[in-house]
Parts: C-alpha cells; sequence; structure tokens
C-alpha cells in the first residue's frame, strides 16, 4: 500500500515538473500572448490524463 501512495505522489510531482516547464518555456520563447498555446498546454495537461483514465 505504502508503494502505491509513493507512486502516485511520484507521478504527481513529476507531472506538476513537466507542467511548469512548459510554462516557463511558453513564457521564455514570448508566447504567452497567443492563446491557443495555452489552450494546447492545459488541454494536453489537464485535460488529456483525466480523460485517457476513463474516468
Amino acid at each position: 500500500m505504502l508503494i502505491r501512495i509513493l507512486a502516485a505522489l511520484g507521478v504527481g510531482v513529476w507531472c506538476l515538473f513537466i507542467l511548469l516547464v512548459s510554462v516557463v518555456f511558453i513564457i521564455d520563447r514570448g508566447l504567452a500572448d497567443v492563446g491557443i498555446v495555452w489552450i494546447g498546454i492545459l488541454g494536453l495537461g489537464v485535460g488529456l490524463p483525466r480523460f485517457s483514465c476513463g474516468r
């Protein structure tokens, strides 16, 4: 049971890290004012994992 909790926490930390890196990349490249970029990042980062789990 503890191994599952640690695995879930590890995956959550990794996903948060990837999300933050992508946001920093967008801001650094000057794409923050392009709306479709944010839709793409939030769609892949929030929508895709939620719908791919089948819930």
